[in-house]
Order: structure tokens, then C-alpha cells, then sequence
């Protein structure tokens, strides 16, 4: 889940959306010493506290969505509620509750519009299952695989629930959640075979029709790590600057990368750009996003290096599906899988 906001954070802006993330109550509380392990505080006591936490968290994420100034917030929450029954462990004593917030089950269900169930990598990505990037997790992966399906269990009946597995690497689970998300907001899927053109300039920016605008400065970073791919990139958008680092590295499976990616903060931004890959310098682009015939459609414009022409890209369901480029854009030539064409190669241009 902590690349899947990441991921969301940044694919959501792309789309025109201004995310606000909830984050976990049990984690808060755990970290602040109120927690389930010892004798503190009983199960049932420290699931009072994480509903109440729970509860006035969504709340101030709604007041936030309603007041930001910004014409489509979305409220993405770590846990929903329904997500206790397990914990509490019996179904009565979970009604009675939520009976204490004037809540039933089935309104804590359906106060949430949809359910992204996102598989415990415990499920069939064993070898990605840790608990080093969340000390407050402390269930081995057999606990976390059996509370995985209890916690299932708990939302069967949701309107809109859905299931993200494990098949294949992590970057394919984040673009089934994210294909899902986009199917709950009724905006384009993006899915998964992409294509690159070439676009010559100037860009005719007033034909776009909407069209959303993202400032980028990416960084290629030395790393030891053999097979091992380190970028932090800046994303500004509507004059907020978010910081994240991405990690790729080769595995078992040579079509396959596994990619992690992290908010980090605007220092950890600075110390990473200090330490760039030799021969390379940071790659500054404008994104510019716009949906043309229902296909969704990314250009990037060059200011460091600064480039005679731009790229558009786009992401298809199959490879044999026709690409309708807007008459007013220019194509020199498509790129698809031109390694010259990489964010990494521009680095050392």
C-alpha cells in the first residue's frame, strides 16, 4: 500500500484529480503506544480507539475535500472501517461497536464508494512479504495470509469491491488497482502496452481542450546495488511539490522488474540529487495531460535538457489497437522501445 500511494498520488494528478489520503488509525496508534500487544489495553478497547481515530480522521478528509481549492478532490483512505471485524472477532460484538457511533454494518460498508482489496504480498508474492516498512505490522506471513481472507470475508456484499492480486510483478498490480479506481471516477483506463512518438514543436497548447500540467524534475542516482535502477523525482502540480525516490532491480523472471517507489521528504530529495550517476544531469520536463477521442494521452516537453522536439506516449489494451493522434500534433516518427528515447538515456545527453 505504501507504493500504491505513491503510485496513485502521482497517476491521479495526471488524470486532473487532487488526492487526500487517509492514513491508517491502527498505525497511528501503535506508533503513540496505544496498542494491542501487552497488556495495556484489551482487543476490543484498542478497536473502540481505532474506530473513533478512524471516524474523526475520514471526517476531517472530508471537511479538506470540501474546501481545498481545487475542482476534484479524492478522498483514498488506508483502511475502511469494515476492516476491524476481524480484529474485533465476532461479528456481534463488532455491530455493538459500531452501535456506540450510531453506525450498522451495513452503513459502515457503504459509506465508502468503492473497496480496493489489494492482496497481502503474504499471498502470492512471498518473497516481497516484510515487516521492516511498517513496525507496526507484527503478524508472520501465515497470520497475514489467513487475516488477508478474513478481512475478504468481511466486505463480500460491498457494491463495488474488488480484488487486487498478486499475479505477476508489482508494477502489474499497481495498474489493475489503478484501471479499477479509473473505472469508479468514469475516467479512460489506462492499462498497459505503451507507445512513444516523437512530436515536433511548438505544441498548439489551446487545442488541447482540458488539459492538466505537471512540472517534473527526475534524477538518476548512483547506486551499488548490481541490476539496480535509483531515480528521486520532484512532481509539482497546482503549486505543491511532492518528492518521491524509485527503486528499480532485475528478477529471477528477465521480462520483469520489481519497482518500489516512496514519498521521501524535500531533504531526502536534495541529499539524493547530490549523489547523480556520473555523465548524467537531472531531466526537467513539463507533462502535459489531455484526453483526446477517449484515449488518454501524456506529453512531455524538454527544458533540461532542453530538446527540439516532445514526446507523446500513450498505454493500450492490445498491441494491434489504432492510435488516433490528434490531427493538430505533428509525429516525426513513433519511438516505441527506443532505448535513445528513455528518461535514463535523456539524463546523459
Amino acid at each position: 500500500k505504501t507504493t500504491a500511494r505513491t503510485f496513485l498520488e502521482q497517476k491521479l494528478g495526471d488524470f486532473g484529480f487532487y488526492p487526500i489520503f487517509v492514513p491508517e488509525a491502527a498505525t497511528l496508534l501503535i506508533d503513540h503506544r496505544i496498542t494491542p500487544l501487552g497488556d495495556a489495553f484489551s482487543r476490543l478497547d484498542f478497536q473502540r480507539h481505532v474506530l473513533a481515530v478512524s471516524l474523526a480522521l475520514e471526517a476531517e478528509a472530508e471537511k479538506a475535500a470540501a474546501r481545498v481549492r481545487h475542482p476534484k478532490p479524492v478522498i483514498l483512505t488506508d483502511r475502511g472501517i469494515v476492516d476491524q471485524l476481524p480484529y474485533v472477532g465476532d461479528r456481534r460484538a463488532f455491530e455493538a461497536l459500531l452501535a456506540e457511533y450510531d453506525l450498522s454494518y451495513g452503513t459502515a460498508s457503504e459509506r465508502y464508494d468503492a473497496v480496493m482489496h489489494m492482496r497481502t504480498a503474504a499471498l502470492g508474492a512471498e518473497a516481497f512479504y516484510s515487516n521492516e516498512n511498517n513496525p507496526a505490522r507484527y503478524e508472520t506471513a501465515d497470520e497475514a495470509r489467513a487475516q488477508d481472507e478474513r478481512t475478504l470475508e468481511a466486505w463480500i456484499g460491498h457494491t463495488h469491491l474488488r480484488v487486487i492480486s498478486n499475479d505477476g510483478s508489482l508494477e502489474r498490480k499497481m495498474k489493475r488497482l489503478l484501471a479499477e479506481i479509473c473505472a469508479v471516477l468514469g475516467i479512460p483506463e489506462p492499462v498497459e502496452i505503451e507507445r512513444k512518438f516523437r512530436v515536433a514543436l511548438p505544441i498548439p497548447f489551446e487545442m488541447l481542450g482540458a488539459y492538466e500540467t505537471v512540472e517534473i524534475e527526475q534524477c538518476y542516482l548512483a547506486t551499488r546495488v548490481p541490476g539496480e535502477e535509483l531515480r528521486v523525482r520532484a512532481r509539482t502540480q497546482h503549486g505543491v511539490t511532492s518528492y518521491f525516490r524509485t527503486r528499480k532491480r532485475a528478477t529471477a523472471d528477465a521480462a520483469t522488474r520489481y519497482e518500489t517507489e516512496e514519498a521521501i521528504t524535500p531533504a531526502e530529495y536534495a541529499f539524493g540529487r547530490s549523489f547523480m550517476k556520473s555523465g548524467t544531469r537531472p531531466v526537467q520536463k513539463r507533462r502535459t495531460c489531455f484526453v483526446y477521442e477517449n484515449q488518454y494521452f501524456e506529453l512531455d516537453t524538454f527544458l533540461e535538457p532542453k530538446l527540439p522536439y516532445a514526446l507523446l506516449e500513450i498505454e493500450l489494451a492490445e498491441a494491434a489497437q489504432p492510435v488516433r493522434v490528434p490531427p493538430f500534433l505533428t509525429v516525426e516518427k513513433e519511438v516505441t522501445g527506443d532505448p535513445h528515447y528513455s528518461n535514463s538515456a535523456l539524463a546523459r545527453l
